[in-house]
């Protein structure tokens, strides 16, 4: 008996069936259970409030006799079918006895099952159940006149809080349920409606404590992992909101947190970890496209612990390298891969593009194309320094046109379509995810102004060679140029982008494990001021190179 219900669980817990199959598992395992009860030898095999039985008497004939003797208020009766749970002490049989008897109305009924929930028999809670033939509906309520059980705590919340699998799993198998909270940023008719008072906190509290439960994740979702990472979101908005209880629903968060690390922990191979992390359920559409959607919910819902996981990490890790899987061990291949995407990849990506991904398939995998970009970002760079620092300088100063030479408008060219690349992937991805989810990280908006000072310049551009055209005035002394000349705004906007093009690059350093970690404990040792030196320096030569 005990050895099925734990294989019925673990099975509920590695393959996370469906609810209706789930419940149709639960039930065949529970009636086998109930069948192999009479024959148990007298033994303490007891778990989770699992109790043994009478193994003279089989479980309907148990039901039966406790429920005629309730009725005929057969006090001994009562008491010797309580005295053989074995694990109830005499106060609570003359407590039960007392609230048992009382057939007045339902209410004593329902604080003798909440009884029984906190003791933790699920024997004993199935005998009370037998009780409410005569009040359908009412097991599944809270007491309504109890001094000690709250009106708004019913049996399933109750039995969650103490996490007790066993009478979750019977309370759930008897169509009970729990109403899903509001968070406390909801704006619905039903959330404006009701006033923010201290009751109201504590019912909602009362609630996310109920379903945070191990037991409640496990035996009531069909998909834990999804659950846990959409309650960890609604709980830090609850942290952040409810100041009262804030340190609570800090506890919650971080048990919801390990739940979702143990079950990670129940993947034993890399193949289990794929599966788990691939699900596209509960994904936006922007994320079903990517290798592992659930990555994205874990960060999104900040699941620090769930993603250094080492299964996690050497997942992620394979990910990245693709089928690079010696990466690291030999220095020459290493040399020779980063040669073709730095040195050759204009003609590797565009082999890449006209074949639609046939050939060249090493794009396909992440650090390619890192180290593709990273270098087009590099050329980037290299033609914005070439064209500050062969700009209109010496003899060259007086002139307002801004196109001195061929080479001069190839790379002009080049600058503004690598800019009008970066605003597609901007679009795109701002239209795919939303303007919250988008803009939540500062790197967006610094892309964004980034953006938008070369829009301004390529305005400038255009405006410029339109002015020039237009009075013919190609060369002029600077000291007659008006301070509103597109021109001079060209320069402003356009140098103002160099120097946040050139800021840009440290994020790149920082991806690296190495540069990345040198430019954080460079920052910390207070080499600020010689960075600052540095960049000075740079972006002197750079800005006023006019």
């Amino acid at each position: 008996m005990k050895y099925m219900l734990i294989f019925c669980l673990l099975l509920q817990r590695k393959y996370k069936f469906d609810a209706k199959i789930m419940k149709e598992v639960n039930a065949a395992a529970m009636n086998h259970c109930l069948d192999e009860v009479p024959n148990l030898p007298a033994l303490n095999i007891s778990y989770d409030g699992r109790v043994e039985w009478n193994p003279t008497k089989s479980m309907d004939a148990t039901i039966h006799q406790f429920r005629s003797a309730v009725l005929s208020a057969n006090v001994r009766i009562i008491k010797q079918i309580l005295k053989d749970l074995h694990n109830l002490a005499p106060g609570q049989i003359e407590r039960l006895i007392a609230l048992l008897i009382n057939r007045t109305s339902v209410e004593p009924t329902k604080e003798a099952l909440m009884t029984a929930i906190c003791i933790g028999s699920r024997p004993l809670v199935e005998f009370i159940l037998s009780l409410f033939m005569e009040y359908p509906g009412e097991e599944r309520n809270g007491c309504r006149k109890s001094k000690s059980f709250p009106v708004h705590m019913t049996p399933l919340m109750l039995a969650c809080i103490c996490n007790n699998f066993a009478i979750v799993q019977c309370l759930l198998l008897r169509k009970h349920y729990m109403q899903l909270p509001h968070r406390p940023d909801c704006h619905c008719d039903e959330c404006l409606r009701s006033a923010h008072c201290m009751e109201n906190s504590i019912i909602l509290l009362d609630t996310y404590r109920a379903i945070s439960s191990e037991s409640f994740l496990w035996l009531a979702c069909t998909d834990p992992l999804l659950a846990a990472f959409n309650l960890a979101v609604d709980l830090q908005v609850c942290e952040e909101m409810e100041k009262e209880h804030k340190v609570a629903y800090r506890n919650l968060r971080h048990n919801v947190m390990t739940f979702a690390v143990k079950i990670a922990e129940q993947c034993w191979t890399t193949e289990e970890i794929h599966v788990l992390l691939s699900r596209k359920v509960g994904s936006p559409l922007a994320d079903c496209e990517l290798r592992f959607p659930r990555i994205q919910l874990a960060l999104k819902a900040h699941m620090k612990p769930f993603l250094s996981l080492l299964g996690i990490q050497a997942t992620i890790e394979g990910h990245w390298h693709g089928m690079w899987t010696d990466s690291g061990k030999f220095k020459c291949q290493d040399l020779s891969r980063k040669f073709r995407h730095f040195i050759c990849y204009p003609i590797l990506a565009l082999l890449h593009a006209i074949s639609a991904g046939s050939y060249i398939e090493t794009f396909k995998y992440p650090l390619a194309r890192y180290m593709s970009r990273l270098a087009s970002y590099i050329l980037f760079l290299t033609i914005l320094i070439f064209i500050r620092y062969f700009g209109r300088t010496g003899e060259q100063s007086s002139e307002r046109s801004l196109v001195n030479s061929n080479l001069r408008l190839i790379l002009e060219s080049y600058v503004y379509l690598y800019v009008y690349g970066m605003a597609v992937i901007h679009y795109i991805e701002f239209a795919s995810k939303g303007f919250m989810t988008f803009y939540n990280v500062w790197w967006r908006w610094f892309d964004l102004i980034l953006i938008w000072l070369f829009s301004g310049s390529f305005f400038c551009f255009i405006m410029t060679a339109a002015t020039i055209h237009q009075d013919g005035l190609k060369q002029l002394h600077r000291r007659h140029w008006v301070y509103y000349d597109f021109s001079i705004i060209y320069d402003i906007y356009f140098g103002t982008a160099s120097i946040m093009a050139l800021w840009r690059l440290l994020y790149y350093f920082q991806l690296q494990r190495n540069i990345g970690s040198t430019v954080v404990s460079t920052m910390r040792k207070n080499f600020i001021k010689k960075l600052e030196l540095i960049y000075s320096n740079l972006f002197y030569k750079i800005y006023f190179k006019l």
